[in-house]
């Protein structure tokens, strides 16, 4: 909106106090709200208690991630290499397969309309 929202909040360094907050409050008609938050993670000397998630469960996701895909390829790829084996062997086949057709339609053709000349006798009239 305009004037735009700002959210300020407050955090006060309170050793003993996990989190306290108070309420909400917004500065005089300014779209400016703050709240103050009491808590120990505020003070410079404190390390944040670690939480639920703390990041160690996206290396094991990863790690099983790696490990289905791994076996996806190791079952896939012998699948795809012999299907690529199988449809090689049949162009091969098929290629040969033409080849000699052609092959022996030339020989069938050259032996009905070629015509020896060594074996030709000349039968002319002397």
């Amino acid at each position: 909106g305009n004037p735009a929202r700002i959210w300020r909040p407050i955090f006060v360094c309170s050793p003993d106090i996990e989190y306290k907050t108070g309420s909400v409050e917004e500065l005089a008609g300014s779209c400016v709200y703050q709240v103050v938050i009491q808590t120990k993670y505020a003070c410079p000397w404190t390390t944040p208690a670690p939480t639920q998630d703390t990041g160690g469960g996206a290396i094991i996701g990863w790690i099983i991630e790696i490990g289905v895909i791994a076996e996806v390829i190791s079952i896939a790829l012998p699948i795809v290499c012999c299907l690529v084996y199988i449809i090689g062997a049949i162009m091969c086949y098929r290629k040969n397969l033409k080849y000699s057709k052609a092959h022996k339609n030339r020989n069938q053709y050259y032996s009905i309309n070629h015509v020896d000349t060594d074996t030709v006798t000349n039968t002319q009239a002397v």
